[in-house]
């Protein structure tokens, strides 16, 4: 739904931004529109261009990818010199790495613009040991002896959804599939199972194991779970098979839901772009939804008095507000950004005249081309 990449169903082998730009659900995508429409959209669009960096990525990365390191990954400098502006190497003194230092900023702004992940000596030390501990546990270094990050990409039999999973290891010397999963408690993690969904994930990637490779032999889905603070313990976990089909039950529910807000983001990308052709200034990245409660006019100014509608794709039957805004805001007839959803309505034309009376540019003069717009995102939603 949000992928910008169209891909087939097979076996392959991407980096993290190839397959993240795939057009297929992935089981984050399913969690997030289980938990709401909006959450999902807004997760979606932050989340493509998000820096944080977790020692959970870092471990995946030097762990199954470790070519992939110096091309995504930078370390952070022990000194810094003073005294001087980015990116001059010759100051004063060299002095102990500080966030808060200009030169610092500028280097961490510098490295993030690039797209690079910053991480600290201390956290490579870490990794040090947690692999070292992997490499002790026997049956943990079994497992993860396959081949790393395989892709697939298949369609649900029961949706008809193009679905993608990236599973950290497809087993040689044991038949099965592997996750890797850092944690706190490597002891609480069967407990913690459906808290956070591991076994929708278990099943999810099963699907996709099956859909693509076919496998004629039975095999098993593993956890290696591993702390990320001292001692550093590590667990193998194997998931049952009741745990599978819970696991299914939920991927099904899950797309489902996902198959309504596909039908309904498709409907919203053709409004956004029939709404660029009339008013192409327009700012359609949806932020968050409000409808006015009360208004009034202000020294030339509209008043709205605001609430929030958190429910993404569920806005009220009313005039929707959306941008940098919260109660009680007054904004120019010039700087209001608005968004256009298909949703109910019981006056569409309300909406329409309320639109270009609202202060968009030659919205009068193009009165008709939103009546015609609005009727057409509303039709079949009464």
């Amino acid at each position: 739904m949000f992928g910008r990449v169209k891909i087939e169903p097979g076996q392959y082998h991407p980096t993290n931004e190839e397959y993240q730009s795939w057009d297929a659900a992935n089981v984050s995508l399913l969690k997030d529109i289980a938990r709401s429409e909006y959450y999902a959209f807004r997760r979606n669009e932050e989340g493509l261009k998000s820096k944080a960096l977790t020692m959970g990525s870092l471990l995946d990365c030097l762990l199954l990818t470790p070519e992939l390191f110096k091309s995504e990954y930078v370390i952070k400098p022990l000194t810094y010199p003073s005294g001087v502006d980015y990116p001059s190497l010759h100051g004063k003194e060299n002095k102990t790495w500080s966030g808060n230092a200009k030169w610092c900023k500028a280097w961490m702004a510098e490295k993030e613009e690039h797209g690079f992940k910053i991480v600290s000596n201390s956290m490579l030390e870490e990794v040090k040991k947690i692999n070292l501990n992997l490499r002790r546990h026997p049956r943990a270094n079994d497992l993860l002896s396959g081949l790393k990050q395989t892709a697939y990409v298949w369609r649900d039999l029961k949706s008809g959804i193009l679905c993608k999973c990236l599973i950290d290891v497809v087993g040689e010397n044991v038949n099965g599939l592997v996750d890797l999963k850092s944690t706190s408690d490597a002891s609480q993690f069967r407990n913690n199972l459906t808290k956070f969904d591991y076994h929708a994930q278990a099943a999810h990637y099963v699907q996709g194991h099956f859909s693509v490779t076919k496998p004629d032999e039975p095999f098993i889905f593993d956890w290696v779970v591993v702390e990320t603070t001292f001692p550093y313990d590590v667990a193998t976990y194997s998931c049952r098979d009741e745990s599978l089909r819970n696991g299914i039950a939920l991927i099904d529910k899950w797309l489902e839901k996902y198959k309504v807000m596909e039908a309904k983001y498709e409907k919203y990308l053709h409004v956004v772009e029939e709404i660029k052709k009339i008013e192409p200034n327009a700012r359609l990245i949806p932020e968050k939804y409000y409808y006015p409660i009360s208004g009034e006019i202000k020294e030339n100014k509209r008043v709205a008095y605001l609430k929030e509608n958190p429910e993404f794709c569920i806005p009220p039957e009313s005039s929707i507000y959306s941008g940098y805004i919260n109660e009680d805001v007054e904004f120019d007839n010039y700087d209001i950004n608005i968004d256009v959803f298909p949703y109910k309505l019981k006056n569409p034309e309300d909406l329409v005249s309320d639109l270009w009376t609202s202060g968009i540019p030659g919205g009068e003069k193009y009165k008709d081309q939103w009546e015609k717009l609005l009727k057409e995102a509303t039709d079949g939603e009464n």
